[in-house]
Parts: structure tokens; C-alpha cells; sequence
């Protein structure tokens, strides 16, 4: 009998947990959505890696370019084209420049960071941080240093081409610690390369909602026991760098960083309310630190892939450097005008495969990389608003899936395919194809180190591409080995 009733309560419990979450009507439909859930949504809908494909899949299905989904009471508006992501990040910012509560980070010690601030004077404060620091003319003044720290990772692969990735995570490890902080990275095994890898693997892990709330002892929520356990690589990597600088402006030392010009500023102008404080520059090191470090890792890393798998555009590229470059000079920034063929090249890998920290091994034996489908972080709409005729309730946390805006075939013709020449114009035997718009985001949370980004990238690669030959490694039949093309999700803007 006591069962029965147990049931029966149970019963009344979720029909009026039901009728309670249940969205109200509006005179205008939600976006189209796939079949949901009682009470759960879409929760069980979607799987915890690559979850772009699936929403590609469900745009296809549903012939429409938006999709609503719902996590629990938690409305989700996916975009599958740049046209809506333009209409609605970038026309309408003011709108939809929100964030969600990041419990997990904010768990892990992400507490001051631009990326996860919801819209606020601190993220005003933080965005004018970075977006004064990294114009298109300051990123200028950081270029003999990416030529330096370029030709460093070359020499370093030609010595042990087995250790390219390493290499490679020394590489833009060592450019964002000396813009960022005036530190010299010694090679792949300096401690800041170590805790960079730390925090890459803990940025690409999600968390529950609500578990900052969770006492410390509870251990046994496995997201949770993973934030807290890295958190002390979080912590260093916001104070060790940070107080090296202050160190060396006590001790007198002259170094030109990005933190010790905030430093500076603020012992000029003081703490106050309104100002840049030590926790603000922390921050904003830490961000720098971790967001340049690991987009630029994987987005070198995929130029690798591009190049074993297409050895015909690897060779144009070759010919066009070895045109330019004098043979006994390392190529550097007053080349680039001159080298359009390496600017449609590094486009074209910023497209094929959108990334945010990417996982690779190597061996002499064998090459496997894993390719990053980006987990986006929201943006989050303020209010409620209407969109092609449909309702777009407040508090919709809002994805412009970076890879489905990528492979459009409306905009580019045969998506798959790596093809540098797709932005010329048909006069000049291209497709006359935009250049991508996605990688580094949009509206008012697009990266504001595009800039210092695109440069580490395309300096890289030039550098690779003309002091070496990308090839596949062989067996010892000497058959060539096919690289093991995997996917990872991970964050981006």
C-alpha cells in the first residue's frame, strides 16, 4: 500500500514538475527543434563529444539553419549559418553578448577571466584591457619576437622531428610567456609548457551545473574531484608568471611585457573601484596565457595534417617561398605581402577544421593528431526577442556552430576539400569564397587577440614550409603510414 502511494506521489511530483518547466505558449512558435523529452529536453539527445556534427545532422534533417533545443529549463538557440550568427551576434551584440554561470571554470579558478565574465563593468573593463593592447599596429611591435621564437621550434624540428608537437607547444607557449610576460620558454620541457598542457586538458572538460555549491569534501561527482584537483594549475598559472614580472620591475629590470604595462599603468593610476587592479591583471595574463597558447597550438597542428594529406598544395606553397625568400634568409614579416598563396593557404586552415586545444602524440613510427571540433562557449540573450519569425525566449543561451558555418556548401563548393585557391576569384580560376568568418567568434565576445593569433599562426607556418618537407612517416616496409584522424571536443568563443 505504502508503495502505491509512493507511486502516486511520485506521479503528481513530475506532472507538476512538468506543468511548472513546461515553456509557456507565445503568440509566435520556437525555432524548429527535434523531439524532446518530459522535463529532461534534449539532454539525452546529444552526445558529449562532437556535438557540431549532430546539430549539422538535425539542420539537414529539419531544413532550417537555427535549431531551439532545451536542457531542462535552459532554452539553446544553435546557429548553422554566418548569415544568422552576423544577424544576431554581431548585428544585434548589445542583445546577445551575455554569459552563463561557468561553474565548472569559476570551480577551477577562473574567476577574473574575459572569457567567462557575464556582461558587466568588469567585462567592459576587460575588454578594453585587451582591445587597446592588441591592435592590428601593437601586434606590430610583437612581431620580431614570433620571428624569433618561429625560428627557435624549426631548428629545434629539424634536429628531432619526432618531437614536432612538443616543439610546437614550446612554440606557442614560449611567443604568448615573452609578449604576455617578458619570459623566455627554454625548450619543450620548461615548467610553463608543463602547465599549459595542465590547464589544455582541463579546459576541454565540462562540469555540472551547480557544483561550485558542493562542499569540499564531496568527491565523488567526477567533474567536480577534475575541477578542484586542477586548480593548482590554474592558480599557478596565474601567479607565477605574474609575480616574475613585479620581481624584475623591483629589481630594476627593463623587459617590455603586456603585464608590466598594466602594472605600470595602475601603480600610476591606483586601485580604485574603477580602475585596473592586481586580481584585473592577473586575469587578463591567465587568459592571454591559455587562450593564445592553445588556439594557435591546434591550429598549427591541423596545418600539419592539411600538408600530409595534400603534398600537391604543400609543393605550391614551397615554390611560391622559394620565389620570395632568399634562400639563406628565415622568412619573416616583410615576405608576407609578397607570399598571397601562404595568406589563401593559412585561411583555408582556419576554415577546413575550426579548432580550440588540440590533442596530439608522435612517434618516429607513426603520426596520430587529433582533429578539434570546437565545444562553444554560449553567448546568453538578455531578453526576449523575435528572429525570422520566431521566439527567441530571454535567457537563451545561443552557439554559432563554428564547423557547420565552415563546411557550408551554400558558400563553400565541396567543403571537404583543403583548397587554398577557393577565395580567388573565378576570373582567376577560384570559387570567389568569403573568407571565414567563425574561428575567432563573434559579436562583442569575438577574440580580441585575433590579431597577435593570426600572426603566430601564419609565421609558423611559413617558417615550417620553407626550411622543411612535411611528409608521412613510414613503416619498416617502407610503406607510408595514413595519419589516425581523430576528433576531440574542447572550447572556443
Amino acid at each position: 500500500m505504502a508503495t502505491i502511494a509512493t507511486y502516486i506521489l511520485s506521479g503528481l511530483l513530475l506532472f507538476v514538475l512538468y506543468k511548472f518547466l513546461k515553456p509557456q505558449k507565445q503568440s509566435l512558435p520556437l525555432p524548429p527543434s527535434p523531439p524532446t523529452d518530459p522535463i529532461l529536453g534534449h539532454i539525452r539527445s546529444i552526445p558529449s563529444k562532437n556535438p557540431e556534427l549532430t546539430y549539422m545532422k538535425w539542420g539537414k534533417q529539419y531544413n532550417t539553419d537555427i535549431l531551439y533545443l532545451s536542457f531542462l529549463t535552459q532554452p539553446v538557440l544553435i546557429l548553422n549559418t554566418a548569415a544568422d550568427a552576423i544577424a544576431l551576434l554581431d548585428k544585434r551584440g548589445a542583445l546577445f553578448s551575455d554569459r552563463s554561470d561557468f561553474h565548472f571554470f569559476k570551480e577551477q579558478g577562473w574567476t577574473n577571466s574575459l572569457t567567462f565574465f557575464s556582461r558587466s563593468a568588469e567585462f567592459k573593463k576587460h575588454r578594453k584591457i585587451f582591445g587597446s593592447s592588441f591592435t592590428l599596429a601593437k601586434c606590430v611591435g610583437y612581431q620580431a619576437g614570433q620571428v624569433e621564437e618561429a625560428w627557435k621550434m624549426v631548428r629545434r624540428i629539424l634536429e628531432s622531428p619526432g618531437e614536432w608537437n612538443g616543439e610546437v607547444k614550446a612554440y606557442t607557449t614560449a611567443v604568448v610567456l615573452r609578449i604576455a610576460y617578458g619570459i623566455e620558454v627554454k625548450g619543450r620541457d620548461d615548467l610553463y609548457v608543463k602547465i599549459a598542457d595542465q590547464i589544455s586538458e582541463a579546459g576541454g572538460t565540462g562540469g555540472s551545473t551547480g557544483i561550485r555549491r558542493l562542499p569540499e569534501w564531496v568527491t565523488f561527482i567526477p567533474s567536480l574531484k577534475f575541477a578542484r584537483d586542477h586548480r593548482e594549475y590554474v592558480r599557478k598559472m596565474h601567479n607565477l608568471p605574474f609575480e616574475h614580472v613585479k620581481k624584475e620591475i623591483a629589481q630594476g629590470g627593463s623587459t617590455p611585457s603586456f603585464i608590466r604595462s598594466l602594472i605600470e599603468e595602475r601603480d600610476v593610476l591606483g586601485e580604485t573601484p574603477d580602475e585596473i587592479t592586481d586580481a584585473d591583471i592577473e586575469g587578463a595574463g591567465a587568459t592571454l596565457y591559455t587562450a593564445a597558447q592553445d588556439t594557435t597550438h591546434s591550429t598549427i597542428t591541423v596545418f600539419i595534417l592539411a600538408m600530409l594529406l595534400n603534398p600537391s598544395i604543400q609543393s605550391t606553397a614551397q615554390a611560391e617561398i622559394d620565389r620570395v625568400v632568399p634562400a639563406d634568409r628565415f622568412p619573416d614579416f616583410t615576405h608576407r605581402e609578397k607570399l598571397p598563396y601562404i595568406e589563401r593557404l593559412v585561411q583555408e586552415v582556419f576554415r577546413w577544421n575550426p579548432v580550440v586545444p588540440l590533442s596530439t602524440t608522435s612517434s618516429p613510427s607513426q603520426i596520430h593528431v587529433k582533429v578539434l571540433m570546437s565545444k562553444a562557449i554560449p553567448h546568453k540573450s538578455s531578453k526576449a526577442t523575435t528572429y525570422k519569425g520566431y521566439y527567441i525566449p530571454a535567457g537563451t543561451l545561443v552557439i554559432a556552430n563554428a564547423y557547420a558555418i565552415h563546411r557550408d556548401p551554400n558558400v563553400y563548393k565541396d567543403p571537404d576539400r583543403f583548397w587554398p585557391d577557393r577565395y580567388l576569384p573565378p576570373s582567376e580560376g577560384g570559387d570567389g569564397a568569403p573568407v571565414p568568418c567563425a574561428h575567432f567568434g563573434f559579436g562583442r565576445r569575438i577574440c580580441p587577440g585575433q590579431n597577435l593569433g593570426y600572426a603566430g599562426v601564419w609565421i609558423a607556418v611559413v617558417g615550417i614550409l620553407a626550411t622543411m618537407r612535411v611528409r608521412k612517416v613510414r613503416d619498416e616496409r617502407g610503406k607510408e603510414v595514413e595519419p589516425n584522424v581523430g576528433m576531440t571536443t574542447g572550447l572556443t568563443r
